[in-house]
């Protein structure tokens, strides 16, 4: 029974702060939304709202895909990375890796940052931060 009351309370103690910093956020969105159109969304973006398809209320969704073979590798801002581990490409966006070979990444304007483009040999493509380990 004492179990269960702990349980009970770490239960409500966490509902309460999920559901306090769900109306930080809420306010934060309103302040945002205040500000001159300084960070309006360009044309190849939309805001999602509620009852679309997006998932993410109020977040960014991209309209149309990546063209990776479209992408230049800006002339600064070029960093080498030594890859952790393996990865399978998911689609023709993205960059196969294996383990410990070094590649050239960048990032583009308006990419997911959990995203950078990779390139090696003549081959380019999205490759995820995680499997990255940058070096300077």
């Amino acid at each position: 029974v004492n179990h269960l009351r702990c349980l009970h309370e770490f239960v409500e103690a966490q509902a309460a702060y999920y559901k306090q910093g769900h109306l930080h956020m809420l306010e934060l969105q309103k302040e945002l939304g205040r500000l001159p159109n300084a960070f309006a969304l360009n044309s190849t973006h939309s805001v999602a709202t509620p009852g679309s398809e997006s998932e993410a209320i109020g977040s960014p969704v991209e309209t149309e895909t990546l063209k990776i073979e479209e992408v230049q590798a800006p002339a600064t801002g070029t960093r080498k990375a030594k890859v952790l581990y393996d990865y399978d490409a998911a689609d023709s966006s993205e960059l196969s890796l294996l383990a410990d070979e070094l590649i050239t990444v960048y990032t583009m304007p308006g990419m997911d940052s959990d995203w950078l483009i990779g390139e090696k040999g003549n081959q380019k493509g999205k490759v995820p931060v995680t499997y990255l380990e940058l070096l300077s």
